[in-house]
């Protein structure tokens, strides 16, 4: 709200200055006249030198009358001079910037406030209090001095205006502002170069009510209207954007069916857009470049010919350009508090798995590095082969020792007794067999359990569905702004600069240059661009020149921005 109140009342600023002068003006003649009749007490205590007769006040207040409206008369004229010399010499979209200045306004509104006042004092001096004292002639005299003060800085200003040095030294101040108010408002919220992949089962056009230039953006009512409809937002358009009636300005994505909802969305969407019949700068860092821009291209334009006014807006133009260069990411990412601390717990689950992990491949490694029993018999210094055989030689002597007697005298005996121990064994045999079965299923039972326990005491699975799941949900009810579109803005700064220039060598040398300096301050996410920028600033301005010096000129300075961009993506890197 307090964005659009600015926006709304930058367009009446010169009224509001202008008239807020006159209006002060007309309010102390109010008083003066009521203390003048004797309405308000007090005339009486002051000294007696402020004091004037009536018929001398009213010489004095005619005189100032004539000559307040003179002096508001050539002000005016003076402001109407130096709006011609902007139209015609610099830029329209400049002559804003003179309008708004405090100054311009408030003497003009300074003189005609005085003309007023010595009307209203001199409307209220009847001849009918010839025998009163008045003190308006005294304050009268007071305002024309102060309206002196006035018109001497109205001059000196209106000097450093016409001066285009100054002009453009003030234009980038102007710019550097809003530059420093965007970068702010943005540098809190994360950042990404792409947009994410979403899988929603709905997609919606939010489509724009008006015509109109977008100026500002309320994204606390589009964070709301994500929260609500549990989905996220994609702005498409970008503050600054000129917009039809219909012509879709955001998507949104949800897994509800907002069909029917759809009219008050757009609705609530297009209440937290500002929408204005002229360009602003004041939220708008682009139309604050585009000014220096203009100043730019008149000065190369034929009619003018000043390739050196187009060269100093360069060096300035180049120093807002790596503001955004430095910027990272693409799109700005709004997200609610409760996201942000979910999230926030989220990573904090999703750590604590990780040292999980981590701990139990040490202990793994740990007990997998132990020596086994052999090694450990090595490092003594006995061979393990050694030691079986000793054990199977005492067994065998334990088997010698075992007498076996068959005392058995009569056939029969021996065949019962061979049948017996055809039972017994068929019976150990089978006895055998079924405890291999069992051992088994055992040994079966055993690794299945086994194999519980290391899934359970291992959840790298179950961390790693946990990681993509949070990681698919990451950007949830969430508002996506293209608030960095670097490739853009880098070549829609300068192709008008370049189409006009490319054949004069000072001002390709001065592109080069400004490349330069954009370079030195970028971002990783940013330095690809510039380095297609630089080629595609070679395939234009090369073919242009036969001499060999201003070939090899363009190439020193082509060489020099690849070396910068090198130099620059080792660095960060790192």
């Amino acid at each position: 709200m307090i964005e659009k109140w600015n926006l709304s009342m930058e367009e009446r600023k010169v009224w509001l200055t202008l008239g807020g002068s006159v209006l002060f003006s007309f309010s102390l003649a109010v008083l003066v006249i009521l203390f003048d009749t004797r309405i308000l007490a007090g005339v009486e205590y002051l000294p007696k030198w402020t004091l004037t007769s009536v018929g001398l006040a009213r010489q004095i207040l005619g005189l100032l009358a004539g000559s307040l409206f003179s002096v508001a008369t050539f002000t005016f004229a003076t402001m109407l001079s130096i709006i011609t010399l902007y139209t015609s010499n610099f830029s329209p979209r400049a002559i804003e910037n003179f309008l708004l200045n405090p100054t311009s306004m408030q003497t003009l509104g300074i003189f005609l406030g005085g003309f007023i006042y010595c009307l209203a004092s001199l409307f209220f001096m009847r001849s009918s209090e010839d025998e009163y004292v008045v003190v308006s002639a005294t304050i009268a005299l007071v305002y024309a001095l102060g309206a002196v003060f006035t018109f001497t800085r109205f001059v000196y200003t209106s000097s450093q205006y016409v001066q285009l040095e100054k002009l453009i030294h003030s234009l980038y101040e102007e710019a550097q502002e809003v530059y420093d108010n965007y970068i702010k408002r943005f540098e809190d919220y994360p950042s990404i170069k792409h947009l994410p992949e979403m899988t929603y089962m709905y997609t919606f056009d939010i489509t724009a009510t008006e015509s109109a230039y977008v100026e500002h953006i309320d994204f606390g009512t589009l964070k709301k209207i994500a929260d609500e409809e549990e989905a996220n937002i994609i702005v498409t358009i970008r503050v600054g954007y000129f917009v039809t009636k219909d012509e879709p300005i955001m998507e949104i994505k949800t897994n509800k069916n907002l069909e029917d909802d759809m009219e008050e969305i757009t609705r609530r969407v297009n209440q937290s857009l500002s929408f204005e019949s002229e360009k602003s700068a004041m939220y708008d860092p682009d139309y604050a470049r585009i000014k220096l821009t203009e100043v730019a291209l008149r000065a190369v334009s034929p009619g003018v010919n000043d390739p050196n006014t187009a060269i100093h807006v360069l060096h300035y133009k180049s120093l807002l350009e790596k503001r955004l260069a430095g910027m990272p990411g693409k799109y700005a990412i709004f997200i609610n508090e409760d996201e942000e601390e979910k999230e926030d717990k989220d990573k904090g689950t999703i750590d604590q798995g990780k040292e999980k992990n981590e701990k139990q491949n040490t202990d793994e490694a740990q007990k997998e590095n132990e020596p086994s029993t052999s090694e450990k018999s090595k490092e003594k210094g006995i061979n393990p082969e050694d030691d079986d055989s000793k054990d199977e030689e005492k067994e065998s002597k334990a088997y010698k020792t075992e007498i076996i007697s068959s005392d058995k005298d009569q056939n029969d005996e021996e065949d019962k007794e061979e049948d017996k121990e055809k039972d017994n064994s068929n019976k150990k045999r089978s006895r055998v067999i079924s405890g291999i079965k069992n051992s088994s299923e055992k040994n079966k039972k055993y690794e299945a359990i086994l194999k519980d326990d290391s899934e359970d005491n291992n959840p790298s699975k179950d961390n790693k569905k946990e990681e993509k799941k949070q990681k698919d949900n990451k950007y949830t009810k969430s508002v996506f702004y293209r608030y960095n579109d670097f490739a853009e803005d880098l070549h829609s700064g300068y192709w008008q600069l370049v189409f006009y220039m490319q054949k004069d060598i000072s001002g390709v040398h001065a592109l080069f240059e400004a490349l330069k300096t954009i370079s030195y301050a970028s971002h990783l996410d940013n330095l690809g661009f510039i380095k297609e920028y630089n080629e595609y600033l070679y395939n234009m301005t090369s073919k242009n020149f036969q001499e060999t010096f201003d070939q090899n000129i363009i190439e020193r300075d082509y060489e020099a921005v690849k070396t910068i961009i090198e130099k620059k993506k080792a660095e960060l890197s790192e």
